[in-house]
């Protein structure tokens, strides 16, 4: 059976560099965050522009089991926004402090490694 793709989001202009890291990425993080898989996502690039795809079945089943965590305690809600403030404040601090020069970060794999510390 072949697996029917929605379109999630499109962006015009892009940099190709973030936009190969960006589905595992945002399926990782999905993961962490609500405590299920939404699945696999794709990405389908046209000149400068992308389109990131996903599978609604199970999207559906992640936001299901997401709304009865949140629905068994609301503070679910509190602790991931106090994560999102945290790596936000620490990128913040991270780009301010140019602590980019001082990296060697010559591989997307550093660069993945290095991503991961800060964002987790």
């Amino acid at each position: 059976m072949q697996k029917k793709w929605h379109i999630i989001a499109n962006e015009y202009v892009v940099s190709l560099f973030p936009v190969f890291m960006s589905p595992n990425s945002l399926a990782n993080g999905i993961k962490k965050t609500v405590g299920k898989t939404t699945g696999e996502f794709a990405i389908k690039l046209e000149n400068n522009s992308v389109t990131y795809l996903y599978l609604p079945e199970l999207w559906k089943k992640a936001h299901l089991y997401f709304v009865n965590k949140i629905k068994k305690d609301y503070k679910v809600l509190s602790g991931i926004f106090q994560r999102i403030k945290e790596s936000s404040q620490a990128l913040v601090s991270f780009t301010t402090n140019l602590q980019v020069k001082k990296l060697n970060l010559s591989s997307v794999r550093e660069l993945n490694h290095y991503i991961k510390n800060i964002a987790y």
